[in-house]
C-alpha cells in the first residue's frame, strides 16, 4: 500500500510408506497482512497491529512505517468461560514467551529494513528468505459450498432470509447478490455461505460466519459491526493480555469475505479512484500475469544472488510460456484423476498457475474489477431496492474508512480511501496483490485475535484452507515385493 502524496503413497524397496496429510485454515491468517508477491508498506503513517508476510520481497523504501507483531500460537481453547492460548512460538529464537516475537517475514529481501518502527523494525523480529506461504485455491467452491450447507448457513436482512447455505444454486435464485445493513436493520450472517457470482456488501453487520465470492466482493462504503470487540486489539502482545482480550469477544460479530476474484473497496466507479487504482495496478512490481515462474513471484528471474546466469535463476520467468503440470497416464493408472478431468488436463495450481484454475491470466486491469452490471432487481437478490438503485456512486464513498472483516482474495484487492478520518481494517488483509492508496491521516490494520490458534481458533470454521505438509505415518518393510513379477519355473 501507498500514501497518496501527488495527484496521479510413495513405495520404497519391498514395502510401503503410510503418508497422512489433511487440509486446515491456511497459516496466511496468522498475519495482519499477508501478500502473496511483494509486499510494500510506502508511508510513514501504515501501522499493523499484527505481524506482517509476504511471499516475495517486503519493502518500506525511504518509508517509516510501524509493525508491532503478534506472537503465534499453535491452539486456542474455549472452556465456555475462559480463553486459553498454548503452543507459544518462540520465532525470535531469545527462549522467553514475553509477547515479543512475531514481526516482519519475507520471502525474499525486507529492502529499508532499517527503517521499520515497532517489534518489526528489530533485526531479531525480522525474517527474510523465509519459506513460501501456500494460499488457499478458492478456484473450486464446491468444497465451501458443502460446508456451507452442512453448517446451514444463512444470511438474514430484517428478519427476511435472503440468502441460504449457497446462493444461486435453486431455481429462481439470481447469481449476486446485494446487502446494505443499517443499525435498524443490519444484516445477519450465521455461519458461512457461498455465493456464487458477485456480491455488493457495505453497511452495519452482526452475528458470525463468512461470505464466500464465485467472483468479486464489492465494499462500496464502510462495514461495521454491530456487536464489536470491546477494543480492537488486547492492551499489549503478552499471552495474558491476549487471553483477557480473547474472553471479552469469543461471541462478538466476525465477518469473513471471500473472494474468488477480486476485492473491490470504494466508489470504483469515480475517475479519481479508477486513475489511481490503474497506476497503481499497472507498476511493474505489482505483476500480476502468470508468467512469473517456479517461484510464483515476478522480477525474481535472477535469483537471489542477483546474477541472472548463475545456477538460482529463475529460467521459467519471463520466457512467455504458461508453464503447469497435466494429468498423465499414471495419474489416471493410480486413480489421481478427479471426477470430470481427464489425461491430458491441466493440474490446477502447478506450476504458474498461481491463482490454482488451471487457466492463463494475464496482469490485472481495471475492467477486473469495475462493476458494469445494472443495479436492479433482475441482476442481484438481497435487498436491492424494488426499482433499483440509479448509480453505484449513489451508494458507495471515497470516504469507506472502516472495515471490520476479515479479507481473502489471491487476486487483487483494490481500494482508495480519502478524507481527514484514519482509515482501519480490523481483522486482515490477505491477497495476492493490493492496489491501497490512502490520502487519509493514517491506515491501521488491526489483526484479530480471534485468527489466532490456527484450526482451533474462534474463525477456524469460517477460513478459507490449505493443505497441510505431508507427515509420515510408518514405513513397512515386506517380506517379497509384491510389484516383482514371480520368475517361471
Amino acid at each position: 500500500m501507498r500514501l497518496l502524496t501527488v495527484p496521479h503413497p510413495r513405495r520404497a524397496r519391498a514395502g510401503f510408506t503410510l503418508l497422512e496429510t489433511c487440509v486446515a485454515p491456511s497459516e496466511v491468517f496468522d498475519y495482519a497482512y499477508f501478500i502473496n508477491n511483494w509486499g510494500w508498506f510506502y508511508g510513514k503513517t501504515i501501522y499493523a497491529k499484527g505481524s506482517v508476510r509476504s511471499n516475495g520481497q517486503f519493502d518500506a523504501a525511504g518509508y517509516s512505517p510501524t509493525i508491532t507483531g503478534q506472537p503465534h500460537y499453535d491452539e486456542v481453547s474455549w472452556n465456555g468461560v475462559a480463553a486459553t492460548l498454548t503452543g507459544y512460538v518462540d520465532d525470535n529464537g531469545d527462549g522467553l514467551k514475553d509477547g515479543n516475537d512475531g514481526g516482519t517475514f519475507s520471502g525474499w529481501d525486507i529492502v529499508a529494513a532499517q527503517n521499520v518502527q515497532g517489534l518489526g523494525g528489530q533485526a531479531s523480529n525480522q525474517h527474510d528468505f523465509q519459506d513460501k506461504v501456500p494460499m488457499p485455491n478458492l478456484s473450486d467452491l464446491s468444497l465451501y459450498e458443502s460446508s456451507a450447507t452442512q453448517e446451514n448457513g444463512s444470511i438474514t436482512i430484517d428478519g427476511v432470509e435472503v440468502s441460504d447455505a449457497v446462493y444461486g444454486d435453486e431455481p429462481g435464485e439470481l447469481p449476486n447478490l446485494f446487502l446494505v445493513g443499517t443499525a435498524a436493520k443490519p444484516i445477519v450472517i450465521s455461519g458461512p455461505v457461498v455465493i456464487r457470482g458477485d456480491v455488493i456488501v457495505s453497511g452495519v453487520v452482526t452475528g458470525q460466519g463468512a461470505i464466500y465470492s464465485g467472483r468479486n466482493v464489492y465494499c462500496p462504503n464502510s462495514i461495521t459491526y454491530a456487536n464489536p470487540p470491546t477494543s480492537a486489539r488486547p492492551a499489549d502482545n503478552t499471552q495474558a493480555a491476549t487471553e483477557a482480550w480473547l474472553t471479552s469477544n469469543w461471541n462478538k460479530d466476525l465477518l469473513g469475505l471471500f473472494a474468488r476474484e477480486n476485492v473491490v473497496v470504494g466508489d470504483c466507479t469515480n475517475w479519481l479512484w479508477q486513475y489511481y487504482e490503474n497506476w497503481w495496478m499497472s507498476d511493474a512490481l505489482n505483476s500480476s500475469l502468470e508468467d512469473a515462474g517456479a517461484d510464483g513471484i515476478p522480477n525474481t528471474k535472477a535469483g537471489r544472488d542477483g546474477i541472472l546466469g548463475t545456477s538460482d535463476d529463475d529460467l521459467l520467468e519471463g520466457d512467455g510460456l504458461f508453464t503447469i503440470e497435466h494429468y498423465s497416464a499414471e495419474d489416471e493408472d493410480l486413480g489421481l484423476i478427479p471426477e470430470g478431468m481427464s489425461v491430458g488436463d491441466p493440474l490446477a495450481g502447478s506450476g504458474e498457475d498461481i491463482d490454482g484454475d488451471g487457466a492463463y491470466d494475464d496482469g490485472a486491469n481495471l475492467a477486473d474489477v469495475v462493476l458494469t452490471k445494472p443495479l436492479d432487481t433482475a441482476t442481484w437478490g438481497g435487498n436491492m431496492p424494488l426499482g433499483g438503485i440509479a448509480s453505484y456512486s449513489s451508494i458507495a464513498s471515497l470516504y469507506a474508512n472502516t472495515l471490520d472483516a476479515i479479507f481473502y482474495t489471491n487476486h487483487s484487492f483494490c481500494y482508495l480511501v480519502l478524507g481527514g478520518s484514519p482509515a482501519n481494517i480490523n481483522g486482515a488483509l490477505v491477497s495476492r496483490n493490493e492496489n491501497i492508496i490512502y490520502g487519509t491521516p493514517s491506515i491501521t490494520i488491526n489483526h484479530d485475535s480471534r485468527l489466532l490458534g490456527g484450526a482451533s481458533g474462534r474463525a477456524s470454521a469460517y477460513l478459507p484452507l490449505a493443505l497441510q505438509p505431508v507427515e509420515v505415518l510408518r514405513t513397512v518393510i515386506l517380506d517379497s515385493d509384491p510389484n516383482h513379477c514371480a520368475e517361471a519355473p
